[in-house]
C-alpha cells in the first residue's frame, strides 16, 4: 500500500506543477486537512478539497508556483517529500525559490492530511522516523 501512496503523491505534484489543479485536488480526500507552516499569514489548518483547490489556484496565479520534489520517502501511511517550490516574485523578474518538506498522510488511496515543515529532520520526526 505504501508504494501506492508514493505514486499518488507523485501524481499530485506532477499535476500541480503542470497547472492541472483539478487533477491535483482529486488526489486529496474531500475532507483533507492541510497544516501550513506556522509562520504563514494564514496557517490554518485548512480543511476540505475546495479550500485547498482555491489556495492552489491563488498560488499558481500569483506566483506561477510549481514544485520540484527532491525525493519521496515511503513511511507506510505517510510519505515525506522534500520540495523546492519555484515561481516568480510578483511585479519583478526575480525568481522565487522556497524549500519545504511535506508529510502527507494517506487513507484509502487519498491524501487525508498534509503538514508542512522547514526541515527534513522535523518532517521525519513528525512521521515517527529519524534521519
Amino acid at each position: 500500500m505504501s508504494q501506492e501512496n508514493v505514486e499518488v503523491l507523485k501524481a499530485a505534484f506532477e499535476a500541480y506543477s503542470r497547472g492541472d489543479l483539478d487533477a491535483w485536488a482529486a488526489t486529496a480526500d474531500p475532507d483533507i486537512e492541510w497544516h501550513v507552516l506556522p509562520e504563514a499569514t494564514d496557517p490554518g489548518p485548512h480543511r476540505g478539497r475546495q479550500v485547498i483547490l482555491e489556495r492552489g489556484k491563488l498560488w499558481r496565479q500569483r506566483f506561477g508556483l510549481r514544485a520540484e520534489v527532491l525525493e519521496y520517502i515511503d513511511a507506510g501511511d505517510y510519505v515525506i517529500a522534500p520540495v523546492r517550490l519555484r515561481g516568480q516574485v510578483p511585479g519583478s523578474d526575480d525568481e522565487l525559490a522556497l524549500d519545504e518538506v511535506y508529510v502527507s498522510k494517506f487513507r484509502n488511496g487519498k491524501i487525508v492530511e498534509l503538514r508542512e515543515y522547514r526541515t527534513k529532520a522535523e518532517a521525519l520526526e513528525a512521521a515517527g522516523l529519524s534521519e
